[in-house]
């Protein structure tokens, strides 16, 4: 009886693994694309597309998702590194927060940082569409602060910024 018990968990285990794996398979290898029901539902159902183009939105809701991230998603990170930055799709900017939390070796500081950066290169986007050739350079510049990891770069950018900003 002992000895059909233990046969009976040996083969259990590998059972559960081999199920486990076919259902994995056939659930990503699906036809379809969830991202395409989603947008195709929308616009059936006469909701706005906000004037973005398809490839917009496509990329919008996979990155939104998660759908974008591989099926496996792992990685060893410092403490000091942002739980977000993951979801940066400009590798120079992705690079630029790291350096920043590996300088600062505080996450809160490095997201707030980032945030306000960000707010003001919004911002400046937005007075692009108003404004002339001015507002260009002003642009350039708080792009080229989107970059900057070192004090005395962001220094010299901020310095730039407000002697455009006069």
């Amino acid at each position: 009886m002992l000895l059909y018990l233990a046969r009976r968990l040996l083969l259990f285990i590998p059972t559960l693994v081999v199920i486990s794996l076919l259902a994995f398979i056939i659930s990503r290898n699906a036809p379809g694309d969830p991202v395409e029901r989603m947008i195709s539902v929308a616009t059936g159902e006469g909701m706005s597309t906000q004037n973005f183009s398809e490839n917009t939105q496509r990329d919008y809701w996979r990155t939104k998702l998660g759908l974008d991230l591989p099926v496996f998603y792992f990685a060893i990170k410092p403490l000091s590194e942002p739980s977000w930055i993951y979801t940066i799709t400009d590798k120079g900017e992705k690079e630029s927060v790291q350096r920043l939390s590996q300088i600062t070796g505080n996450n809160t500081t490095t997201s707030h940082f980032h945030k306000a950066r960000m707010q003001l290169i919004h911002t400046g986007e937005s007075l692009l569409k108003t404004i002339s050739d001015s507002v260009k350079a002003l642009l350039f510049e708080l792009n080229g602060l989107k970059y900057a990891s070192s004090a005395a770069e962001i220094e010299f950018r901020i310095q730039r910024i407000n002697e455009l900003a006069k």
